[in-house]
């Protein structure tokens, strides 16, 4: 896989993640807001694994490719980005299950950020009452 590409999937990984926790997240407003970064990310994606340049990347090239050793310890298989099940990846496909995973993200972030919260106020309130 390409280093760079590879260098800026983990920097956008962590730069959401920050983001998620260092303020309180309205998710869809966070989720919408990196929806053209992860159409860049589908972009680049699509166009290393797309051996044969035709803008579909069967399963074949996809097993081939760097990024189904990574999909796989993320628990992501071949037709999991098949989303229209017609046996080959497009873009539409690939954003798809990237918005889809990076919104469960999202979603995960706030809820562990909510149950911080809610157990930092748990500890105030037994403080007070003391």
């Amino acid at each position: 896989m390409n280093k760079i590409i590879l260098a800026s999937l983990i920097m956008f990984g962590s730069a959401v993640a920050w983001q998620a926790h260092a303020e309180k997240i309205n998710v869809a407003e966070a989720f919408n807001n990196m929806q053209d970064q992860l159409r860049g990310v589908a972009k680049e994606r699509m166009a290393a694994i797309d051996t044969n340049k035709d803008g579909i990347v069967t399963k074949e090239e996809y097993n081939q490719s760097e990024f189904a050793q990574i999909n796989l310890q993320n628990n992501l298989k071949f037709s999991d980005f098949d989303t229209d099940k017609d046996g080959k990846i497009n873009e539409k496909d690939y954003f798809t299950t990237l918005s889809i995973r990076h919104y469960q993200l999202l979603v995960r972030i706030a809820k562990a950020e909510e149950a911080k919260d809610a157990k930092a106020a748990e500890k105030v309130e037994k403080s007070e009452t003391k």
